[in-house]
């Protein structure tokens, strides 16, 4: 499955005590007896090794999958979309500032959809938040906040924003974070977001 920017050739699910296994036809019938009902330390060290064997980088990651249904009870007032007019600002945001075709290339990804919202300090956006991807009606949400202006609620106001405009349009907000990524994690809970799918990923490199 290709998601935004990124190639994810196998996603392994446990959804309502079921597992669901999405893996791409080139690794299918390689994998596909392998990882079949082994638990999730033995699933990782196997698939480590597979893809080592084949000169493949990957990163193994297991993933939360959090949705939610309601709206929260934040102020979001500081919270813009991102246009035509501020499109300059946001090019010198963050990395690769002076990249212009990259920073190109990524506009037109997060325009994909019209989720596009951010925070402005100093002229500069601080945290930005999109909709990578909407499949079967889930609306994939993503966030960048510079590492300087975490802590201070940005990154929480933009994502119950465009949580906001995903229910208006009848849409589901999706957060997808790596269970590791505790800061994450915690502004996800804190938003009402609850733990709906646990899956092992594989991200190609």
């Amino acid at each position: 499955r290709k998601i935004n920017m990124f190639e994810y050739p196998i996603i392994i699910s446990k959804y309502e005590g079921d597992v669901l296994y999405s893996i791409s036809s080139k690794w299918f019938e390689d994998i596909k007896t392998e990882i079949y009902e082994q638990n999730e330390k033995d699933i990782k060290k196997y698939l480590n090794k597979f893809f080592y064997k084949r000169n493949t980088d990957v990163i193994i990651q297991t993933m939360l999958r959090m949705s939610k249904n309601t709206a929260c009870d934040i102020d979001v007032s500081n919270v813009i979309e991102l246009s035509e007019n501020t499109k300059q600002q946001y090019f010198n945001s963050f990395e690769h500032s002076n990249n212009v075709v990259y920073k190109q290339e990524k506009w037109e990804k997060m325009k994909r959809y019209k989720y596009v919202n951010g925070i402005i300090i100093d002229d500069q956006f601080v945290s930005v938040g999109f909709v990578s991807d909407i499949i079967e009606g889930g609306a994939n949400i993503v966030i960048q906040t510079k590492e300087k202006y975490r802590d201070n609620g940005y990154a929480k106001r933009i994502v119950e924003k465009i949580s906001r405009q995903i229910l208006e349009d009848n849409l589901l907000p999706i957060y997808w974070v790596n269970i590791e990524n505790t800061y994450s994690l915690q502004l996800a809970k804190s938003l009402n977001f609850e733990e709906k799918a646990k899956e092992i990923v594989v991200k190609k490199l």
